[in-house]
């Protein structure tokens, strides 16, 4: 059976922090070796050690809002909810609309 998605993700994000303390500490020569002996891919090796982050802990461009913007829009969500109301699409969507013009977006 197949390894989720996830989980293969997170376990080789693990053997690439392995491979990355291994060359720092000496234990392998190369980025080469490293890479063949923790199984990883050894472009993706290079480019973190050159410091890149995952495409996990990076933010994407398509984001519009701010973090606080969105815990804003969340916590708008479940104040609607607590009162009974039911948070409609186009409610969120005009809440995230007068966030994005109240920053000038």
């Amino acid at each position: 059976m197949p390894q989720p998605t996830q989980a293969k993700s997170s376990n080789q994000e693990g053997r690439i922090l392995l491979a990355m303390q291994a060359i720092k500490q000496g234990t392998c020569r190369s980025v080469q070796a490293a890479a063949v002996l923790y199984d990883v891919p050894r472009t993706t090796l290079r480019d973190r050690i050159h410091g890149m982050t995952s495409r996990r802990d990076s933010t994407p461009n398509s984001r519009k809002l701010t973090p606080y913007e969105e815990s804003a829009l969340v916590r708008y969500i479940l104040d609607l909810d607590s009162r009974g109301f039911l948070p409609r699409l186009q409610d969120v969507q005009e809440m995230a609309d007068l966030l994005l013009s109240e920053r000038g977006e």
